[in-house]
C-alpha cells in the first residue's frame, strides 16, 4: 500500500513523510507530489492507503472538481485535507465523508500517527456504515442547515429567529450544536470547515 502527500511547500512534506515511516509507513512507498495530474496517475493504480492533500494546492474551480472526482472514483482511500489557514483554537480533525477527512496543519503529530496506523484495520475489520464515535461524517438536520445557511450570510441571532419563527433561544441551541458538531469553538473556523467541506463532497441537507 502506498501514500500520496500533495503539497508544494517541501519542508512539511518531508516532516509529513518522517510521521508517517514513524507510523509504520514504508519510506518508497510515499510519493511526495506538487500537482494534481500525478496524484490522479498514481491513484489510478489502485494502491493508495491515504492521500494527504494541503488545500493550498488547488485554486481553481477546475481544480476542485478535480478533487471531488478523485474522491468519488476512489472510495477506498482516505484523503486527509490538510486546511490552508485555520485559527490556532482548532486542533483537531473531522469526517465529512468516510473517506474523507479535515484536518488542521496544527495537529499533533500523533494524532496523525495514529491515523496512519489505524486506517488500514479499520478498513479491513470495520462493518461498512458503522463508525467509532469520532469517525462519524459529518451531516445536519434541515433545521441546523438552514440557520447556518443564514448565519453564513451574516444574519444575526434575532434576524435568524425572526425569519424562520423560532426562539431566539433555540436558534442560540442550534448554533452551539453546529460547533461541536464540527468541533469548532469559533465561528470563523465553523464557516470555514463548511466551506471547504461543500467543496469537496456532499454534505446532507447543506446546500
Amino acid at each position: 500500500m502506498s501514500y500520496i502527500i500533495l503539497n508544494k511547500c517541501d519542508y512539511f512534506s518531508h516532516g509529513l513523510k518522517s510521521v508517517i515511516n514513524e507510523a509504520g509507513g514504508k519510506k518508497k512507498d510515499i510519493h511526495l507530489l506538487d500537482n494534481l495530474p500525478n496524484c490522479a496517475r498514481l491513484l489510478q493504480q489502485g494502491s493508495t492507503q491515504i492521500a494527504f492533500i494541503c488545500e493550498s494546492v488547488y485554486n481553481t474551480e477546475n481544480d476542485r472538481e478535480e478533487i471531488k472526482k478523485l474522491i468519488a472514483m476512489n472510495p477506498e482511500t482516505l484523503f486527509i485535507i490538510f486546511m490552508r489557514v485555520v485559527h490556532s483554537s482548532f486542533e483537531d480533525y473531522i469526517y465529512i465523508k468516510p473517506n474523507v477527512v479535515i484536518m488542521a496543519q496544527n495537529v499533533s503529530i500523533s494524532t496523525v500517527k495514529n491515523l496512519v496506523a489505524n486506517n488500514r484495520l479499520k478498513q479491513a475489520t470495520q462493518p461498512v456504515g458503522l463508525y467509532p464515535a469520532d469517525e462519524t461524517p459529518l451531516s445536519f438536520s434541515k433545521r441546523e442547515s438552514e440557520i447556518l445557511n443564514l448565519w453564513m450570510k451574516e444574519r444575526s441571532s434575532v434576524e435568524i429567529s425572526e425569519h424562520i419563527n423560532i426562539k431566539l433561544k433555540t436558534v442560540l441551541s442550534h448554533k452551539n450544536n453546529l460547533k461541536k458538531k464540527s468541533k469548532s469553538k469559533r465561528t470563523k473556523v465553523l464557516f470555514q470547515i463548511i466551506n471547504l467541506a461543500k467543496s469537496l463532497t456532499h454534505v446532507p441537507h447543506l446546500s
